[in-house]
C-alpha cells in the first residue's frame, strides 16, 4: 500500500507543480498585459485558485495518509525488532527511503518560493567562506593534533598492559559514543607504520635503528641521578642467528646493546636483519659500525650534559657468531684458536694439547701475521677496540658444553673392557646419587637434577651444576681416582675463574688448567 501511495502521491504532486507553475505564469501575463479587462483577470484567477485549492486538499489526504501507514509500519518493525535478534535489513532500507522522500516533498514548496533568494545567498556564502577567519583553522588544527595525541596514548596504553582486542573495541566504543575520538577500530589504531626504510644487504632484508635516540630512551629509563653518577657509560653489544621456522631456513640476525655499567640491564636493538641461510658478507654491520665510531668519538649529550661512551663491555657472542663477524676461520679449522697461534693436531678431530704458544695481540690480528686465520676484512676494524679481548670466551659453549659435557659422554662412551669404562651398575649409581640432591636443591637454581637416561637432554645450566656442585659429591665413589682428580682440576679452576674473591688467584688457575691438559691426555685415550 505505501509504494501505491507513494505513486499517486508523485503524480498528484508534480500535477500540483505543473499547475501552479502556470499559474504563475498567467498571473505574470494578466499583470503586465493592460490590454486585458480588470474582469476577466479576476475570473481567470478564481478559476486557477479553486483548481490549486482541490490540489491541496487531495495533497494533504495523500500526505496525512501515507504518514499513517508509515507510522503504522515503524511499529510493527520494533515490535519484530524487539522479539528477534536480527533486523530485516529490506524493510528498514523502505522505511528510510520513504521518509527521505517525504522529508523532501514537505521541504520542495519552500525550496520552489526562496528559489530566487538562495541563489543569491550562494554568492554571499561562497564570498563567505572565502573570508574565513584564520583563528578557525588554527583551532582545527589544535584539536586535530589533541585527537591524535589522545589516539597515540590510548595505543601505547593497549600495547603496554597487553589488552585484548575486544575489550579495547569496548572501550573505543564508549569514547566514540560520548564524542571524545571518532569511531576506530581497535586493529586500525594498534597498526604501526609500514613505511618502514628497509636496505638489502648482504643478500638480507636490514633495519637500522638510530642508535644515539635509542641510547637516549634507555638512559631517561634509567633517571638523571644514576646517570649523572657515571664517568662514561659502558657499552656491551651482541649479536648471534636464530632460525625463524623449523621447515625453513630463514634466520633473524639481531644486534642488541645494553650498557655494562648500569643496573637493571636493560637491552635495545641496534639493527635487525632477516634472511636465508646466514648473510653473504660483512657489508651488514657497516651502517651500524659507522654510527658507533662517531658515538665514540663525540660522545652523547644527555640531562643537559656530554657523557662518554666506551665499548667496555666488547662482543658478547658465541663461537660460531664471533668467527664470522671478525672475519676468521671455523672453529673447527686447524688455525681457529682466537687467543694463541697454536695451530691444532687431528685426534678425529681437531684438538689443542700443547701448553706452550704465543698470544695472539691486537696489533698482530690487524696487521694479519697469521694469514691463515683471516679469511676477510671485517668492518668491526674501524672501531677503537682491541680484536682480541673485546670478545670474550663463550663460557656456556667452551666450559658446560664444551668440556663437561665431552668428559662425561667420553665415560659414558668408551668400550668394554677400558680402564675408565662406566658400566650400567656404575650409571645407575651415578644417577642414583643426582635424584638424592634434588631434595636438596634450592630455588636459586633454575632446574633439578635428573638421571643419566636423560644425559642427551640435559641444558647447559644442567652441566653447570655438575660441573661446580653435583660431580664432587656423585662422581667421588664412582669414578676412579686418576680420572676423578682430573675432574677435580677442571671443576676447581673453573670455581675459581667465576669467584669474585679469588679473582687474584689467576696465576694458580693457569697451572691448574695446564695440568688439566697434560695429564688428560693420559687419563683419557681417545
Amino acid at each position: 500500500m505505501s509504494k501505491l501511495y507513494s505513486r499517486i502521491y508523485n503524480s498528484e504532486y508534480y500535477k500540483f507543480k505543473k499547475k501552479r507553475k502556470r499559474s504563475e505564469e498567467l498571473e505574470d501575463e494578466i499583470f503586465l498585459d493592460e490590454s486585458l479587462p480588470v474582469p476577466c483577470n479576476e475570473e481567470i484567477f478564481d478559476e486557477i485558485a479553486g483548481e490549486v485549492n482541490a490540489d491541496l486538499e487531495i495533497h494533504s489526504n495523500i500526505d496525512i495518509e501515507l504518514e499513517l501507514d508509515k507510522q503504522g509500519e515503524a511499529d510493527a518493525d520494533l515490535e519484530r525488532q524487539t522479539n528477534s535478534d536480527e533486523c530485516d535489513s529490506d524493510s528498514d532500507s523502505e522505511i528510510e527511503r520513504e521518509v527521505f522522500l517525504n522529508s523532501f516533498f514537505c521541504q520542495e514548496e519552500d525550496d520552489i518560493e526562496n528559489n530566487d533568494d538562495s541563489d543569491d545567498n550562494d554568492e554571499i556564502e561562497d564570498y563567505d567562506d572565502n573570508d574565513e577567519n584564520e583563528d578557525d583553522f588554527v583551532i582545527r588544527d589544535q584539536g586535530n593534533k589533541n585527537r591524535n595525541d589522545l589516539l597515540r596514548d590510548l595505543r601505547e596504553f593497549s600495547i603496554q598492559f597487553n589488552i585484548s582486542l575486544l575489550t579495547f573495541n569496548v572501550l573505543l566504543g564508549i569514547l566514540s559514543k560520548h564524542k571524545v575520538i571518532r569511531p576506530i577500530n581497535a586493529k586500525t589504531l594498534r597498526s604501526r607504520d609500514r613505511n618502514i626504510k628497509i636496505r638489502f644487504l648482504s643478500n638480507f632484508e636490514c633495519y637500522y635503528f638510530d642508535i644515539i635516540e635509542q641510547m637516549k630512551k634507555t638512559l631517561v629509563a634509567y633517571g638523571q641521578d644514576q646517570v649523572s653518577e657515571l664517568k662514561y657509560i659502558s657499552l656491551q653489544i651482541a649479536t648471534d642467528g636464530l632460525l625463524l621456522f623449523r621447515n625453513s631456513q630463514a634466520e633473524l640476525w639481531p644486534i642488541l646493546a645494553t650498557f655494562q655499567n648500569l643496573r637493571p640491564r636493560r637491552i635495545f636493538p641496534l639493527a635487525v636483519s632477516s634472511g636465508v641461510g646466514k648473510p653473504s658478507d660483512l657489508n651488514w654491520m657497516s651502517p651500524v659500525v659507522s654510527q658507533l665510531v662517531q658515538i665514540l668519538s663525540e660522545g652523547i649529550y644527555i640531562f643537559g650534559g656530554l657523557k662518554e661512551v666506551k665499548l667496555k663491555g666488547g662482543f658478547v657472542t658465541d663461537i660460531v657468531a664471533r668467527n664470522m663477524i671478525k672475519g676468521t676461520c671455523c672453529h673447527t679449522s686447524y688455525h681457529s684458536c682466537g687467543r694463541c697461534t697454536l695451530k691444532g693436531s687431528w685426534a678425529r678431530k681437531v684438538v689443542f694439547t700443547r701448553t706452550s704458544f704465543v698470544k695472539r695481540t691486537n696489533e698482530s690480528f690487524r696487521a694479519k701475521h697469521d694469514e691463515n686465520h683471516h679469511q676477510v676484512d671485517t668492518p668491526l676494524l674501524h672501531l677503537p677496540i682491541d680484536m682480541i679481548l673485546s670478545f670474550p670466551c663463550d663460557y656456556m659453549h667452551c666450559a658446560c658444553l664444551g668440556v663437561m659435557k665431552r668428559l662425561l659422554v667420553t665415560w659414558c662412551s668408551m668400550r668394554r673392557g677400558r680402564q675408565y669404562y662406566l658400566d650400567e651398575s656404575m650409571k645407575g649409581r651415578i644417577s642414583h646419587h643426582l635424584l638424592q640432591c634434588v631434595k636438596g636443591i634450592p630455588s636459586e637454581f633454575q632446574r633439578k637434577p635428573r638421571s643419566l637416561k636423560a644425559m642427551k637432554f640435559f641444558t647447559a645450566t644442567e652441566w653447570r651444576m655438575i660441573m661446580l656442585y653435583l660431580g664432587r659429591v656423585c662422581f667421588l665413589d664412582t669414578l676412579s681416582s686418576d680420572v676423578f682428580q682430573h675432574y677435580m682440576l677442571f671443576s676447581c679452576g673453573m670455581s675459581m675463574l667465576l669467584s669474585k674473591r679469588l679473582a687474584d688467584c689467576v696465576p694458580d688457575v693457569n697451572n691448574l688448567f695446564r695440568h688439566f691438559i697434560k695429564t688428560g691426555k693420559h687419563v683419557i685415550k681417545m
